[in-house]
């Protein structure tokens, strides 16, 4: 739990930090907080590569072991995209017809995965395309909106 404390407290300071840089205008809908999450978590993983890919591999554990670390630390899991899911719903900005669940479940695999949905090739090739970053993170948000959105 040591290291888990450690990396728990440099993505925080980090997501505190680059979230006032991002400083999102407005009401943040479902899939704008989404967005903005997205990019904290991909530039999280081009600033702390080692430390990002230890918290995907603890966010991929078994339900019960993310309870647990989702109690001690502030890292987003399964119980959080339901939460926020539901409070969407209940907003009028996603289907009820959907299960929670499901889509908690989906949310989940997709922010967990990010790297692999959103980053274009060209990051893979030591090169950093904001712009091109930008567009394949709208390109996977707007492929969920079309699915969940009301």
């Amino acid at each position: 739990m040591e290291i888990l404390d450690r990396v728990s407290s440099i993505q925080a300071e980090f997501a505190q930090r680059r979230f006032q840089e991002i400083r999102p205008v407005g009401r943040l809908d479902f899939f704008i907080l989404l967005k903005v999450q997205g990019r904290l978590i991909l530039d999280f993983a081009d600033a702390y590569p080692i430390e990002a890919s230890f918290l995907r591999n603890v966010r991929s554990e078994t339900d019960s072991l993310q309870e647990m670390i989702a109690q001690r630390y502030s890292i987003e899991g399964l119980e959080y995209y339901s939460h926020m899911i539901e409070q969407a719903i209940g907003r009028g900005e996603l289907r009820k017809d959907l299960p929670v669940e499901v889509m908690g479940r989906l949310i989940n695999h997709v922010m967990i995965n990010l790297q692999e949905f959103a980053l274009p090739r060209s990051n893979f090739l030591g090169t950093r395309d904001e712009a091109a970053i930008t567009a394949q993170l709208d390109y996977l948000l707007s492929l969920l909106r079309s699915g969940m959105r009301r």
